[in-house]
């Protein structure tokens, strides 16, 4: 399987130069020095990433002040490659005020092994207009309102902004072109032009070399198949975890069996693959993970999203202080090998208690955060969930993604609720590339 890339826009085919970063005087906003200070009067505090989306040669301005009249800051371009890839800076969205929206942390993050042929980048807070902005939305419906139970606007789809309207936190409110299919399943009269939906929903993803992951709008509920229980055999013979993105895919069982025994419940598992035959490299995995219902037949309690750029393994129990977890290991393929695994936890009974899913993620900007400067974690943390520990190597800003010179991150880790969190990191001197000392 391979990376496979998502284009900002279709067509998309003129050379964008690099734009050099631009620094200016300004009576208002200064950059780097209120960085991760408090945000300015009347602002309203966001926090989600999102990618600049303008395609003129000198790119995104990032202004001091939130007018088109402002200073301008720096630029942010959209950069494409020889292999015709685009790949837009990354940005993270801290406020708005008036469609105008507070960023900061500018960068490339996307470039992987060619960020030496990208622009120096403006990395301070500045402001940028909304309708240069994009994201996607790792969500299954937008919503009237920033609020999970607010009414519908559209029931399923794949939310992909053609502008950023307003934000709450990490509740986005976007503009989308709706496809047909998702026409028919409005949920409330548009207030917006023909084929054109305006809602909120949660989970950002600026993922541009891989596709994103559709969830519920609450992320502690992880998706449910919705279908009645099932026979072993029934299991094994046929695919049952239906989205409407598997709808135009041919699916196949390569696996099914018994997990383990939990609270005196059977688990089992099965392992679908989906092939794609006018796109084989958008072929993609899932997970179905069911209970024995005591005679009843296999209930489905959790599935893994589609994403073709990520290989998933067989899953595991772990027992980890006072949790039993459920571990699907998954990795994205390509040079980051960057950690995928689904992290779940049970109740005290898995046939009548839902599986939680586990924030396993947000140690690593934590992490990121303590350590020395000059170093960074550039591809996948896989953590020993049994010891609550990690190790991973660390990059200096030169390095190339091959051989890290940075040491080793030596990682204690630990649990608040059904959160990860970082206790403690100690960096280490390395061996060679980044490997255990000798």
């Amino acid at each position: 399987m391979r990376t496979t890339t998502r284009p900002l826009r279709q067509g998309f085919a003129a050379l964008i130069a690099f734009a050099l970063s631009l620094s200016g005087g300004t009576s208002g906003l200064s950059a780097q020095a209120i960085k991760g200070g408090p945000l300015p009067p009347g602002v309203a505090a966001c926090d989600f990433p999102a990618l600049a989306n303008d395609e003129t040669r000198e790119g995104l301005n990032v202004r001091a002040e939130p007018d088109t009249s402002s200073a301008v800051l720096g630029r942010l371009p959209i950069v494409h490659n020889v292999d015709g890839e685009d790949t837009a800076a990354d940005v993270h969205v801290i406020g708005v005020r008036n469609g105008w929206f507070l960023i900061e942390d500018a960068s490339y993050a996307d470039s992987g092994d060619l960020r030496d042929q990208f622009p120096s980048v403006y990395r301070g807070r500045g402001w940028v207009s909304g309708k240069l902005l994009t994201t996607e939305l790792e969500s299954t419906r937008l919503k009237a309102a920033p609020d999970a139970n607010a009414a519908d606007v559209v029931g399923f789809g794949e939310f992909q902004a053609t502008a950023i309207l307003d934000c709450k936190d990490d509740w986005v409110r976007i503009e989308t072109k709706l496809q047909p299919e998702q026409i028919l399943k409005l949920k409330t009269p548009l207030n917006a032009p023909a084929n054109i939906a305006r809602g909120w929903g949660r989970h950002s993803c600026t993922d541009q070399r891989t596709t994103c992951d559709y969830s519920e709008d609450d992320p502690s509920r992880p998706f449910v198949p919705p279908a009645p229980p099932v026979g072993l055999e029934q299991a094994g013979a046929v695919c049952l975890a239906l989205l409407p993105k598997d709808q135009d895919a041919a699916c196949k069982v390569e696996q099914v069996a018994r997990l383990v025994a939990v609270f005196k419940t059977n688990v089992y598992y099965a392992m679908y693959r989906y092939a794609r035959p006018k796109d084989p490299a958008l072929d993609y995995q899932r997970v179905v993970i069911f209970a024995d219902r005591r005679g009843a037949g296999l209930m489905q309690l959790f599935a893994t999203s589609g994403d073709p750029a990520v290989l998933y393994e067989a899953p595991r129990i772990i027992k980890s202080a006072d949790r039993t977890l459920l571990q699907i290991p998954g990795h994205e393929s390509g040079t980051g090998n960057f950690n995928r695994e689904q992290l779940l936890s049970w109740g005290s009974d898995p046939e009548r208690d839902a599986l939680r899913a586990v924030d396993s993620d947000a140690w690593l900007a934590d992490l990121a955060k303590q350590l020395p400067s000059g170093l960074a974690v550039r591809k996948g943390v896989y953590p020993d969930y049994a010891t609550m520990t990690a190790k991973t190597p660390l990059w200096k800003v030169d390095d190339s993604e091959a051989c890290p010179t940075g040491g080793r991150a030596i990682i204690a880790l630990g649990w608040q609720d059904d959160r990860v969190v970082l206790r403690s990191v100690k960096v280490e001197r390395a061996g060679e590339c980044g490997e255990p000392a000798p």
